[in-house]
């Protein structure tokens, strides 16, 4: 199930990039109706969350954060927000940056993928 689309309206335009993540189990959709906007992310060996957020293309109809892309680390997902590490407007800056603190943190478990 891909919750964002169900949350968000497709003007988001979520990038491929990151669904390709989701898709092959190194993240998952961590979006949820009370959310600013759709994110996604992974639970850390350390216990903590990792978390992209990815804000509207257009700045004026962005909720929570300046930046398109910005990732967090969270001690737990009720926490709305934590530690930001990365603000940006470049798609492939943020996908690199989740891909290096997943693989190098390590995540808990593959997520398993649902059809």
């Amino acid at each position: 199930m891909i919750v964002w689309e169900e949350e968000f309206p497709s003007s988001y335009r979520v990038p491929w990039e990151v669904i390709r993540l989701v898709n092959s189990g190194v993240m998952e959709d961590l979006s949820w109706r009370h959310d600013p906007s759709p994110s996604f992310g992974a639970r850390l060996k350390d216990k903590n969350w990792v978390r992209l957020w990815v804000e509207h293309p257009i700045k004026e109809k962005r909720l929570g954060w300046r930046d398109r892309f910005t990732i967090v680390v969270q001690p737990e997902l009720a926490v709305p927000f934590g530690w930001k590490l990365l603000g940006t407007e470049d798609r492939d800056q943020a996908v690199i940056w989740m891909w290096k603190i997943v693989s190098e943190r390590g995540p808990r478990c593959r997520f398993k993928v649902q059809a």
